[in-house]
């Protein structure tokens, strides 16, 4: 994804209408004028509902990870004391040059301690997220990183190309969607998706994945990968 090393890391926005196009313009370069299946987790999610939401025709079938809808999402953080408490890093990344500096310290230790928060299991072995902390240490993709964060809470920040695109993040999801979550995710509580089916209009699929944290395809992997084989067949 854009901003992340090897991809280019100067991006003029990282809004989710700029990762939306970027998965669009990718479904175009692999398969031109067809229409695809996207399967996303976390920002990856993100960028394929809003994919999926704003140029339907464009997408067959989604599938998102750890990530409920745009307006769920949005409105559990108005609402719901306890995702606010669980988001709290968010508002953290809004604070720059000192997020960089939190984040950075101690060869990224800040990252593990959320990695012990949203996975019992720990998510992803050590040697992974090495590797992620090592992208991160790349100069331009931690504040790149955080950048995500900034365009999605901040005012400011937006490519008036996409402004159709930006305007689109919320819209009902119409083509089918799985929604897959982690019972035990101290990132988005499973609770967040509870009530989200009125915004999907086309066939929809919810699954909570018990004892699974915010990576429930790679923590219950023998289980949720037959479920999106399943959904994408």
């Amino acid at each position: 994804m854009r901003g992340y090393a090897p991809s280019t890391v100067e991006a003029p926005s990282y809004e989710t209408a700029a990762l939306a196009a970027d998965a669009l313009a990718l479904a175009e370069a692999l398969a031109p004028g067809e229409p695809v299946r996207l399967v996303g987790h976390d920002w990856g999610g993100v960028a394929a509902l809003h994919a999926a939401a704003w140029r339907p025709e464009r997408v067959d079938r989604v599938v998102s990870i750890a990530m409920p809808h745009a307006r769920a999402f949005a409105t559990a953080l108005r609402r719901d004391p306890a995702q606010l408490r669980r988001s709290w890093y968010e508002f953290l990344f809004l604070a720059e040059g000192f997020a960089e500096r939190v984040v950075s310290d101690e060869g990224f230790a800040f990252l593990d301690r959320l990695v012990a928060e949203w996975s019992p299991g720990g998510g992803l072995p050590p040697e992974e997220w090495e590797a992620v902390k090592r992208t991160l240490a790349v100069p331009g993709v931690l504040p790149a990183a955080l950048g995500y964060y900034r365009a999605a809470l901040l005012p400011g920040g937006r490519d008036p190309a996409l402004a159709d695109g930006a305007a689109r993040w919320a819209d009902p999801v119409t083509v089918p969607a799985l929604v897959i979550v982690g019972a035990d995710d101290g990132c988005i509580a499973a609770s967040v998706v509870e009530g989200q089916e009125k915004h999907f209009t086309g066939p929809y699929r919810l699954e909570v994945v018990a004892g699974a944290g915010h990576w429930p395809h790679r923590e219950a992997a023998a289980l949720v990968e037959p479920l999106i084989a399943e959904w994408l067949a």
